[in-house]
């Protein structure tokens, strides 16, 4: 077994919007690519968001799609709204992926956006990952709990809402920055 980790600067981002608990307990296999993605409001003005993360829980190189949707017009449709931007990525291995986009999106307090993930494996192996049921199957009982209109999949047959189908939630986060707003600017000149 091996292990690979990329550290960043402390304070690089200033929130993460998030629903999972970061533990998959199952997969939902799909007849080719899967995508997976999270609705979520954002809780302020003043923030733009500037990265996404998602987690893989089996050890297959998939390339993964990375989507921004801001101003979503649907509850049930992460892709209602504006593309922003999608990052192309190759995971070759399971773990937690942090995707930066090439910009930071400015979105307002209330306002509605996703992050969409679409996975396109190189092998004949397509599964999505969810958090599962309430039982985890691992000898701990712990309750997983997730509201509708949050977490979706796409199996290849249009949007699921994750949690009304008793999946739970995906392992997709948003990572936001707070925009530096500049109040006053003196200028004192030299003689």
């Amino acid at each position: 077994d091996y292990t690979a980790l990329k550290a960043v600067p402390a304070g690089s981002y200033s929130k993460i919007y998030q629903y999972d608990g970061n533990v998959c307990l199952m997969t939902l296999e799909s007849d080719g690519n899967g995508s997976m993605a999270n609705i979520f409001t954002s809780e302020k003005s003043g923030e733009s968001v500037a990265a996404a993360s998602f987690t893989l829980s089996y050890p297959v190189c998939y390339s993964a799609n990375v989507s921004l949707y801001t101003g979503l017009k649907n509850n049930t449709d992460p892709t209602s709204g504006t593309l922003r931007e999608t990052q192309s990525i190759v995971c070759n291995s399971q773990g937690y992926y942090v995707v930066d986009f090439n910009n930071t999106y400015s979105v307002k307090k209330g306002e509605k956006f996703s992050v969409v993930v679409t996975l396109i494996s190189y092998t004949d192996f397509h599964q999505v990952p969810v958090e599962g049921g309430s039982d985890s199957g691992l000898g701990m009982d712990f309750k997983m709990y997730s509201d509708s209109n949050q977490s979706f999949v796409n199996l290849g047959s249009g949007w699921e809402d994750a949690g009304a189908e008793g999946y739970n939630n995906v392992p997709v986060k948003a990572l936001t920055v707070n925009n530096e707003e500049i109040k006053s600017l003196a200028i004192n000149t030299l003689p």
